[in-house]
């Protein structure tokens, strides 16, 4: 018995598509009203999503009542997929909103009637589905619903793909499915690979094109090198009986087979092949293997030499995206969103679900003191929850210490607390690297008399300084503005994303060394001052298996977030959750094999992405070579260390 989302809930449908594969449904369509509870209930207790579809499910007249028992047995999410031509009668539209749709996935073939009608083999058909989609745009407009258009790529309609996507973005369509026929004896015209390609990459290209476009159904090689978002051919279904759900499968999947390419690839087990008509029309000499340095064997062999991470018992949340400042190096995606106050207080009750005594959340954004009354109630509410369970709950604060100011100094040396300052050295770099969001001068004496304001307290901290390629060469004078500020804990980072050449990583190496006798230096003065990362462990930092919550209360792997400017399309491969689906935080940290593997899946061979993935790990693996090489001793230091947990 199998678990899934979609449910087939009828075959019947008013359009008659020459490619509809109605027959191999037989085997998993709901064959009685009796069916439908047992099959739904299984769902939901595997999933708080429900895809309902057909055949043509708004032709059932209880419809509404359909999606109003979804929503009663729990389901938060609840798509329908629909050719939306029912959905031209706003009224219909409107019920089955109102009983709890939240997702409508409209097919449309091609914006010209004469394609869209040839296809659907129903004159009239594009303008009754056109009106359906216009009338679940309106109600997105005013109330949550998200819209999505599904598409088919076939020869009619492949010259009309590229201006469907870009038409109906502009009307607001926000996500695009474009799938691939399966062939068969009623439908067997197949569309080049290259010719798929060449769209791929015209739309991809498009600057006018706001949405997310997914491909599926092609070979996963056909987009290599493409900055777009490929799935596997892939079907799913409802818990049904296993003869039927292997009846299913056999039937669906026989339409595949792996070519001689296929055994250099390491996408065999996620990729079904290539179609055997499409092979019998047009050859297999377009197929090409996917990098096969995403296999097990070749991401052990890249992460030997570096040590494995504990886990730290942290989770991050991101109660703004908003800043004052748009540093040059920052590779968030900044803007003016914030965290329902439901969010963060969910962020805190699955971390302490942890079975651990020590726990830290940290505060990340944007810049979280953009929202400090509600970063205060979060922890006023946390240290309770925690004293409660008889745990330890440590605060961490990153921040641009503009709003540092002393009554919030005042308020964190009452909690377990410590604060992460970002200064990157003197009143000249920071106005070069971290210039105000508004025109103005850089209001850097407030953010140094914070600085020294925390200095003086009793709140631990330490200073965080994020070093770009081309000022490498000026690491350890940053290091000794800092140190003279009187600061005791700085921590060094290197940017992620920019170009780190050879040289440039060569420069940051040496700079760590004269800190490291800096730091000596300093400390045969009697100034008490570290530098963190010597004796860490903590590279290869693009590979962070962090876990970071967005301010919509969806949990990844951190990376996603922190770097997705570098490193655009990880949040669906890193996604974790919703915290509020999520039942337990342990086991939710993923490991640095499993993250390289997904970028290396996700940025093939020929993607300019790639190359930053491969730098970076790269720069990690120098990093760790100049760390060890420096030592530890006789500081006798703890490894992976976050200094703020220290007692």
């Amino acid at each position: 018995m199998k678990p899934a989302e979609d449910i087939t809930v009828t075959l019947a449908c008013n359009n008659d598509c020459i490619f509809c594969p109605r027959t191999t449904l037989e085997h998993v369509k709901v064959r009685t009203p009796e069916e439908l509870l047992p099959r739904l209930e299984a769902i939901r207790r595997g999933s708080r999503r429900v895809v309902l579809t057909g055949g043509e499910v708004t032709l059932i007249p209880s419809a509404p009542d359909l999606v109003a028992l979804c929503r009663r047995l729990g389901f938060r999410e609840i798509a329908l997929i629909t050719n939306g031509r029912a959905l031209s009668d706003p009224n219909l539209a409107s019920r089955l909103v109102q009983a709890g749709l939240t997702e409508a996935c409209v097919t449309v073939y091609d914006l010209r009637p004469e394609v869209h009608d040839g296809l659907t083999r129903t004159r009239g058909s594009l303008e009754e589905t056109l009106k359906g989609l216009e009338n679940l745009l309106d109600i997105a407009a005013r109330i949550p619903l998200s819209v999505r258009v599904n598409t088919l790529l076939c020869p009619s309609s492949a010259d009309g793909i590229h201006a469907l996507i870009a038409g109906l973005s502009d009307q607001g369509v926000r996500g695009f499915l474009v799938a691939d026929a399966v062939l068969s004896e009623a439908f067997s015209e197949p569309v080049p690979h290259r010719r798929v390609r060449e769209i791929a990459s015209a739309v991809a290209s498009d600057p006018d094109i706001d949405a997310d476009v997914t491909w599926r159904g092609f070979p996963l090689c056909l987009f290599r090198g493409l900055d777009v978002k490929a799935e596997p051919q892939a079907i799913d279904t409802t818990i049904v009986d296993d003869r039927s759900l292997d009846a299913y499968y056999g039937e669906f999947f026989s339409n595949f087979e792996h070519v001689q390419a296929c055994e250099r690839c390491s996408e065999p087990s996620r990729c079904p092949g290539v179609q055997k008509r499409y092979l019998e029309s047009l050859g297999a000499g377009e197929i090409a293997p996917i990098d096969a340095s995403a296999t097990p064997e070749a991401i052990a062999r890249d992460l030997e030499g570096f040590e494995p991470w504990p886990d730290p018992g942290r989770l991050a949340v991101t109660p703004t995206t908003a800043c004052q400042f748009r540093c040059s190096y920052c590779q968030v995606v900044l803007g003016r969103r914030h965290a329902a106050p439901g969010v963060l207080d969910r962020a805190v009750d699955l971390l302490l679900t942890s079975s651990r005594r020590r726990l830290e959340l940290q505060f990340f954004g944007g810049e979280p003191l953009l929202r400090r009354a509600e970063v205060m109630r979060t922890m006023d509410r946390g240290r309770d929850l925690a004293a409660a369970s008889n745990k330890r709950l440590h605060f961490t604060i990153t921040t641009n210490g503009l709003l540092l100011d002393g009554d919030l100094i005042r308020f964190l040396e009452g909690h377990d607390a410590g604060v992460l300052f970002s200064l990157d050295g003197p009143r000249d770099v920071m106005e070069r690297c971290r210039p105000p969001r508004r025109k103005g001068s850089l209001p850097f004496p407030a953010i140094e008399r914070n600085l020294e304001a925390l200095i003086r307290s009793s709140v631990p901290y330490f200073v965080n300084i994020v070093i770009t390629p081309d000022g490498a060469a000026d690491l350890p004078a940053r290091v000794r503005h800092v140190a003279d500020l009187g600061a005791q804990t700085v921590q060094i980072c290197y940017a992620l994303g920019p170009d780190w050449t050879p040289e440039a990583r060569a420069v940051f190496c040496r700079g760590l060394a004269a800190c490291a006798a800096l730091e000596q230096d300093l400390r045969a003065t009697g100034h008490r001052f570290r530098i963190q990362n010597l004796g860490s462990h903590a590279e290869p930092v693009i590979l962070s298996t962090d876990l970071l919550v967005d301010v919509d209360g969806i949990l990844y792997s951190d990376a996603a977030l922190f770097a997705e400017k570098a490193l655009p399309g990880l949040r669906d491969p890193y996604r974790i959750g919703s915290v509020f689906d999520l039942p337990s935080f342990d086991d939710l940290r993923g490991t640095r094999e499993g993250n390289l593997e997904i970028l290396r899946r996700t940025y093939p061979i020929g993607d300019p992405t790639r190359r930053t993935v491969e730098q970076h790990l790269e720069m990690g693996r120098e990093v760790q070579a100049a760390l060890d090489s420096i030592g530890d001793a006789p500081r006798g230091r703890t490894r992976d260390r976050n200094p703020l947990l220290e007692t």
